[in-house]
């Protein structure tokens, strides 16, 4: 952790609802980020989407003191096949509960 954090980083406060912190547990759980750098690649995404879709507050971002500006793009996430594997078992598992939940087993 102490690599990532750099000194242009700026610690905030988020109060979330407890079914929205579940979910990003669950998430980080299935992914080899930790909640931080998910919640990080949330919000990026989330503004480069409102960016696009033509939301005047994030339109344009001038730092101060001549920096560069704000990077608002998406990450570019590189899945490994071990990755697509697990992912496809996952989804396999819970195929088979539906269908046990649904024909009454």
């Amino acid at each position: 952790m102490a690599d990532e954090v750099s000194g242009n980083m700026v610690l905030r406060t988020v109060y979330l609802p407890s079914d929205l912190d579940l979910l990003l547990k669950a998430a980080a759980l299935r992914d080899p980020k930790n909640k931080d750098n998910l919640i990080r690649e949330l919000i990026q995404t989330g503004i480069a989407a409102m960016r696009s879709g033509g939301d005047k507050r994030f339109s344009t971002i001038e730092p101060k003191g001549g920096r560069q500006p704000v990077s608002v793009k998406p990450p570019v996430r590189k899945v490994d096949d071990t990755t697509k594997a697990r992912a496809r078992a996952a989804t396999r598992k819970t195929r088979v509960a539906v269908a046990k939940v649904a024909v009454g087993k």
